[in-house]
């Protein structure tokens, strides 16, 4: 079977959370049907290294190695040369080949190190998604209209906006707050996220009470009618079951993405 690599893998509404701490990093989340994954970027001379904090960074782990080409190597697995001619390519899963795999990229950048840094780690983003964009894999903006590919890019952290917006033709969407999303429009933010500890405050055993479930409501609601789609972070991890009450309500809330960190208790379902 040609496309066997992701086969009988259902693609889930589920962000893998710092991705780079799964095992291994992708293909823990792919094998999940996960269709979203995160990394964090550090850039350090030329090179864009992934990890939580500074002292977690080693010259193994690179956006390149971890991200940009397994990535290629997977969607050339799901795109063989087709005994019959078509005129699209494959996404990462089989069973559905017009899923985008959402890839969030946060920009790390540290308080003393400035805007040039900010704008040397987007150039040095843009530089490493290259093969990608060559490929014709990721998703752009053509005639104000999104064209969906089977990579979609979404820079968060401190992704300049001012640069997302400047973009021709855009490949780099921005992850806007959710809490406030400012004026962005939907061709430039796909997303907008927010800490859920931030936007509804201490979440007691029981799960979400009603006061902050109508916060969510509100904010998922406002993204909705501009055309955004939206992510909590900073979910609650123990005790399990409050875990799984805050995951069904965000769910039954109607939020896009689900960001877990354990992607196999999420796509299991039991919750």
């Amino acid at each position: 079977y040609p496309t066997d690599f992701t086969r009988d893998i259902v693609p889930k509404p589920i962000h893998s959370h710092n991705d780079y701490w799964r095992n291994p990093p992708f293909y823990h989340a792919l094998s999940h049907g996960a269709t979203s994954i995160e990394a964090d970027v550090y850039l350090d001379g030329s090179t864009l290294y992934v990890g939580h904090h500074p002292h977690s960074l080693s010259s193994s782990r690179t956006l390149k190695s971890l991200y940009v080409l397994p990535i290629i190597t997977t969607l050339h697995k799901q795109n063989p040369a087709p005994v019959f001619p078509f005129s699209y390519q494959n996404g990462v899963f089989d069973m559905d080949p017009t899923q985008t795999l959402y890839l969030f990229i946060d920009f790390k950048v540290l308080p003393e190190q400035g805007e040039k840094h900010v704008q040397d780690t987007w150039d040095a983003v843009v530089k490493a998604l290259e093969p990608l964009r060559r490929g014709d894999w990721v998703s752009y903006v053509r005639n104000d209209t999104l064209i969906n590919r089977p990579v979609t890019i979404i820079g968060t952290g401190a992704t300049p906006l001012k640069n997302v917006r400047e973009m021709e033709p855009r490949y780099i969407f921005l992850d806007a707050q959710l809490s406030d999303p400012g004026d962005v429009g939907p061709l430039e933010a796909l997303f907008a996220s927010t800490n859920l500890v931030s936007a509804v405050g201490e979440i007691k055993p029981s799960g979400l009470d009603e006061r902050q479930l109508r916060i969510i409501r509100k904010q998922i609601a406002r993204a909705h009618e501009r055309g955004i789609q939206t992510r909590y972070w900073n979910l609650p991890e123990w005790p399990i079951r409050m875990r799984d009450k805050v995951w069904r309500a965000l769910v039954e809330e109607g939020v896009d993405l689900l960001s877990v960190n354990d992607v196999r208790a999420a796509a299991e379902g039991a919750w």
